[in-house]
């Protein structure tokens, strides 16, 4: 049988900066703690805990720490 989804738990203490890939699939984020943001077709958006995010699939999506 075929994986129908997986999930990941990303920690990032000291990253400033992170590339994630969606690949073929959908991706979703979910912000847990902390504060970021992410640049999509030239404009770039704040994310915060407990938000949740969407990514095409076979999307590149650069996320950076916020420290405040």
């Amino acid at each position: 049988m075929r994986e129908e989804y997986f999930a990941k738990e990303y920690v990032y203490t000291n990253a400033k900066k992170k590339t994630f890939s969606s690949g073929n699939f959908y991706m979703i984020l979910f912000v847990t703690s902390g504060k970021c943001s992410y640049t999509y077709d030239h404009q770039t958006f704040l994310c915060a805990t407990e938000d949740i995010l969407l990514v095409n699939p076979n999307t590149l999506t650069a996320f950076k720490h916020s420290s405040s």
